[in-house]
């Protein structure tokens, strides 16, 4: 008994080691690990109401307004490790789907693999769901060259791509707000004003309110669309939202629950997907 909960403990270590200092190769086993919480995705999409049979847009959809009403961006919390006789403290952490629920939010690959998670249990035949990272240099310290990194999901139907952005409010080319109706008092009377806000950055709890009493909801520009394209314009759209404030950015790798591929470029990943490298590199769990 004694030995048994000792390699319980030694394989949940070991889990965890691998979330916290998080080589980007380890991310298929995460990942897998992340679509076996069967049960806990099930509920989900009974709450969300999708299923298999559902078209691909009204899936990514469903999934994508759920997380910007129910969850919050959260950054990672600290952990702290001994390495070499030392304490390292380090903030960068992958959190599997019930642990982002639990916390009711992420950072971006937290929201990502729940996204893929979840988009994973209802895609049809001829859809594949892929993380995809982007890196560029800081927007808020471009003058010493930190590194920046993003990741989200690459949505596959056919021959046709979406990307699913949560962290980044974005989904194909269309990006939301949380639209919030003020009334204000003044001298002349009562006016109002409306203010737009990243649904991200609210509580939940506070979004839930805003919304039942009628004050606020989720818009977005007019004449965007949740649609499919191909993986030039798909691409370029999401990487031309980024390009706004981060400088260099590019693509740099791409993963789901069977594979790992690094790229030096953007234009290497499009060579990739152009001459079939996304084909047979996807196993449903």
């Amino acid at each position: 008994m004694i030995y048994e909960d000792y390699k319980r403990l030694q394989e949940r270590v070991k889990q965890a080691s691998k979330r916290v200092l998080m080589k980007p190769e380890d991310l298929p086993e995460i990942i897998y690990l992340a679509t076996t919480r069967i049960s806990m995705l099930e509920f989900l999409l009974y709450r969300i109401k999708i299923s298999q049979d559902n078209q691909p847009e009204v899936k990514a959809g469903k999934i994508f307004t759920w997380i910007l009403m129910n969850l919050q961006y959260i950054p990672d919390d600290f952990h702290e490790l001994v390495v070499h006789g030392g304490i390292l403290q380090i903030q960068d952490h992958i959190s599997l789907p019930e642990e982002v629920i639990d916390r009711r939010g992420g950072d971006c690959e937290d929201l990502a693999i729940l996204t893929y998670s979840l988009l994973d249990k209802v895609r049809g035949d001829s859809e594949s769901v892929y993380l995809i990272a982007l890196e560029g240099v800081s927007p808020y310290s471009y003058r010493y060259r930190i590194g920046w990194a993003h990741i989200a999901i690459l949505y596959k139907i056919g021959d046709e791509f979406m990307i699913i952005d949560p962290a980044g409010v974005y989904i194909t080319d269309r990006k939301y707000t949380m639209r919030i109706f003020l009334e204000m008092g003044s001298e002349g009377g009562e006016g109002h004003a409306i203010i737009h806000l990243d649904p991200l950055t609210l509580p939940p709890q506070l979004k839930d309110q805003l919304v039942k009493r009628g004050v606020a909801d989720l818009t977005f520009a007019p004449g965007s669309s949740i649609r499919s394209a191909t993986i030039e314009e798909t691409l370029f759209e999401w990487i031309g939202e980024w390009e706004k404030t981060v400088p260099q950015i590019q693509v740099v790798f791409v993963a789901n629950s069977t594979f790992y591929r690094s790229f030096n470029s953007t234009q290497e990943f499009l060579d990739f997907v152009n001459s079939g490298g996304l084909t047979n590199q996807y196993k449903k769990n």
